[in-house]
C-alpha cells in the first residue's frame, strides 16, 4: 500500500481448512477482517508479525520471510501452532541517513495499522533487520513506553527477534553499507561511499555537540541508535539471530546488548549463533535452524 510515501504490504494467512486465500496488499472490506484474522478451529486472534527490512531491501526479499509466518513451512522440525498476518517494511535509507526526525511519524504510521485493521486482540511481535530496521523498530518501541499516544496503550506486544542487530554505528562501515544499497557501481560506488562517509563525518561531530545539551540518547541522528537500543525501555522478550562472521555487524555488539538487556535490565533474552553465516542470510544458510527458532519463540510467548 502507499499513502504519502509510506509503503507497506500486509498479508493475511491462509486458514487451516484452506478456504481463504493469501491476501496482500489492503483489504478494503473491514467487515471481514475478524474471518480473515481468526483461526477457524479455536477462534483464537492471530498474531501479527511487523519485518522491518535492511538498508536497501526488496520486498520480495522480505517477503520469504512473510511466507513462514504465514502458513506452515515444509520440512521444519518444529511447527508454529498458530499462522501469522504479517506487516512488511522497509525504511528508505535516505530518511534512515539524512532524516531520521521522520522516523517518527514512519513508526505511528505503522502501530496505527492494528487498530486500522481491527487488529487490537491480536498478539503483536516485530521481526528487525540490522540496523536500518533498528532505526524503525527504536521509535515505535520509544512510542509505545512512552505511552504518548493513548490509542496504542492496549497493543498486545509480546516480543521481539533482532536478525543481525543491532550494531554500533561504525563510520566507515555505514558509509558503505549506504553506498551498496544505492545500487550504483563502479565510480558512482566509491563517490557516494566518499560522501556518505564525509557526511557522517560531520553528523558525529554534530551528535557529540547535541548530547552535551540533549543527553546521551539524542535522537536526531542515527549515530545514538546502539545506546538507544541497548537502554530501550520495553521488557518484552528478545530472541537475537546472528553470526560470528558478520562483517557488518560484529557478533559482539549483539552480545554486549544481549548481556546488559539479560543480567541489568532483566530481560527475557534467547539467541542463536552460527558459525558462517553472512550478515541478514542466516535464513539461506540455515532455513530450518532459523525458522525453527522463529516458531519456537512465537509459540512461547503468544
Amino acid at each position: 500500500m502507499e499513502e504519502d510515501d509510506f509503503e507497506y504490504d500486509i498479508t493475511f494467512p491462509t486458514s487451516r481448512n484452506g478456504n481463504l486465500d493469501d491476501a496482500a496488499g489492503p483489504v478494503d472490506d473491514f467487515d471481514d477482517f475478524d474471518d480473515l484474522r481468526f483461526d477457524d478451529e479455536s477462534k483464537e486472534p492471530e498474531t501479527v508479525v511487523y519485518l522491518l527490512g535492511w538498508a536497501g531491501c526488496k520486498d520480495k526479499y522480505l517477503a520469504k520471510y512473510s511466507t513462514f509466518y504465514e502458513k506452515k513451512a515444509s520440512n521444519i522440525k518444529y511447527s508454529m501452532s498458530c499462522r501469522c498476518i504479517t506487516i512488511r517494511y522497509t525504511a528508505p535509507t535516505d530518511i534512515t541517513y539524512f532524516n531520521p526526525v521522520e522516523l517518527r511519524n514512519i513508526a505511528v504510521k505503522l502501530l496505527d495499522l492494528v487498530p486500522d485493521y481491527n487488529l487490537e486482540e491480536s498478539p503483536v511481535f516485530f521481526h528487525v533487520f540490522s540496523n536500518n530496521g533498528c532505526f524503525v523498530y527504536s521509535q515505535i518501541s520509544d512510542i509505545l513506553c512512552s505511552g504518548e499516544y493513548e490509542r496504542f496503550n492496549n497493543l498486545q506486544i509480546r516480543g521481539c527477534v533482532l536478525d543481525s542487530a543491532p550494531g554500533k554505528r561504525r563510520i566507515t562501515r555505514a558509509a558503505y553499507a549506504f553506498a551498496l544499497a544505492s545500487g550504483k557501481t563502479g565510480l558512482f560506488l566509491h563517490t557516494t561511499y566518499i560522501y556518505i562517509l564525509v557526511y557522517l563525518f560531520l553528523t558525529a561531530i554534530k551528535t557529540m555537540i547535541c548530547s552535551t545539551y540533549y543527553g546521551k540518547n539524542y535522537a536526531g541522528t542515527p549515530h545514538t541508535l546502539y545506546g538507544r537500543m541497548k537502554d530501550d525501555k520495553s521488557r518484552w522478550p528478545q530472541l537475537f539471530l546472528y553470526s560470528k562472521v558478520d562483517k557488518v555487524i560484529p557478533y559482539t555488539d549483539s552480545e554486549e546488548v544481549m548481556k546488559y538487556r539479560s543480567e541489568v535490565l532483566k530481560v527475557s533474552v534467547e539467541s542463536q549463533c552460527w558459525d558462517d553465516s553472512n550478515h541478514c542470510q542466516h535464513l539461506v544458510k540455515y532455513r530450518e535452524s532459523y525458522i525453527a527458532n522463529c516458531y519456537s519463540f512465537i509459540d512461547k510467548y503468544r
